[in-house]
């Protein structure tokens, strides 16, 4: 994480950082990095790639009810 912040206009590592949150079952943290890039990523390709991962996390975060929001 130290690394996509030091280094904010690499957004390959932004992606990869994503892949491996959603891996580890940090769906939020995911969708937290990909929501700029399919916004805002320099090449069609990168935003491709953001939206693909993005819609595998949001369902996986509906899947697992994360998604439900949180009771005070």
């Amino acid at each position: 994480r130290g690394v996509v912040g030091r280094v904010p206009s690499r957004e390959n590592y932004r992606l990869m950082l994503a892949r491996a949150l959603a891996a580890h079952g940090d769906y939020r943290e995911a969708a937290n990095l990909l929501g700029p890039l399919v916004a805002r990523a320099a090449s069609p390709e990168m935003r491709d790639a953001a939206r693909e991962l993005l819609g595998q996390v949001s369902s996986a975060l509906r899947a697992s009810g994360a998604a439900q929001p949180a009771t005070p």
